[in-house]
């Protein structure tokens, strides 16, 4: 215990070596407020007609040349030529720096109604490759639903329903109120 401790005295310090401070400091650029931007942007369209995927891929303002791309792996990975009334197609595109007008088409995922079809993405030579759905978390799936034709639907109260059918029944409108 403590008495042993106190009857023998101080006992020399163990040997050590002392810590050396690295220089470990790292330097962090930072973009000015002109130069941030949101490098990728994503569209959702729904296929109203027949169409190829070219044309939908040119209609999101990405160039001729993702278009004819995508439409040739569409082709070759998934079997389809065409795109049918009711499917969803998703495009991701990517522009590396501000001042770039025309964003790179980077992911484009299809979904037939109720069905995923596949997702096309670019590899590192640039080529399209079926990948991963990036779009899994969302729900496309609601966009591929019948449209709405005529604007929204009328509701109609009970009420409402009671006097014109008793209207419509010659009941006196004193007794209607």
């Amino acid at each position: 215990g403590w008495g042993e401790t106190v009857d023998q005295g101080e006992a020399a310090l163990p040997a050590f070596k002392k810590t050396e401070i690295e220089n470990n400091t790292t330097v962090a650029t930072v973009a000015s407020e002109y130069q941030r931007f949101e490098a990728t942007e994503d569209t959702f369209v729904k296929i109203l007609n027949d169409r190829s995927l070219d044309s939908v891929v040119l209609d999101a303002h990405f160039s001729a040349d993702d278009a004819k791309l995508a439409g040739e792996a569409l082709k070759a990975l998934f079997k389809r030529e065409s795109l049918e009334p009711g499917h969803v197609v998703a495009m991701r595109g990517f522009r590396p720096t501000r001042e770039a007008t025309t964003a790179s088409l980077m992911q484009v995922s299809i979904y037939a109604r109720n069905v995923y079809v596949g997702t096309l993405t670019r590899n590192a030579e640039g080529a399209f490759v079926s990948g991963v759905d990036p779009w899994v978390r969302e729900d496309l799936f609601n966009y591929s639903g019948a449209s709405d034709e005529g604007g929204p639907k009328r509701q109609y109260r009970l009420l409402d329903a009671i006097y014109s059918t008793a209207a419509r029944n010659k009941v006196p409108t004193s007794v209607i109120g």
